[in-house]
């Protein structure tokens, strides 16, 4: 029975992660580039480059990145204790274990958040910073 879960488990794992490369591979494009004529079609100015690769942007896209895997993490575990609660027929050792999974995903979950916010203010006060000091250059025309 525990074979037939880990499969289950393996095999949504694995179409998850390959079909929006399918997708994409039919449209023939880019996510950048879809996402840009999305952009466009709707009015918004898409000039700016895509693939700005300041060592700050490189940075803030690899913490994006490990916070949000990070809490697909803890939300995919939280999902298996409810999992596992649901199945345990009454069995208080089973009850146990997922009530641990559970509350220790979910605190990890919680930090994860947290850790995004402070991210998240500390990256919006360094471009509000840098936006700023940019535009009083071009107000003294030096």
């Amino acid at each position: 029975m525990k074979k037939n879960i880990k499969i289950s488990l393996l095999f949504t794992l694995v179409v998850t992660l390959l079909v929006p490369t399918m997708v994409l591979a039919q449209s023939g494009g880019t996510i950048g580039g879809m996402l840009n004529d999305a952009a466009g079609n709707a009015g918004y100015n898409t000039s700016a480059e895509v693939g700005e690769t300041g060592l700050a942007s490189i940075a803030g896209t690899i913490i994006r990145a490990v916070l949000s895997l990070l809490g697909v993490v803890f939300v995919s575990l939280i999902i298996y204790g409810g999992f596992l609660w649901m199945t345990a027929a009454g069995n208080d050792e089973q009850i146990g274990k997922a009530k641990k999974i559970m509350s220790g995903a979910l605190i990890g979950l919680i930090i994860t958040l947290s850790a995004f916010s402070i991210y998240y203010f500390i990256s919006e006060a360094i471009l509000s910073e840098n936006l700023s000091g940019s535009s009083v250059v071009e107000a003294d025309g030096s």
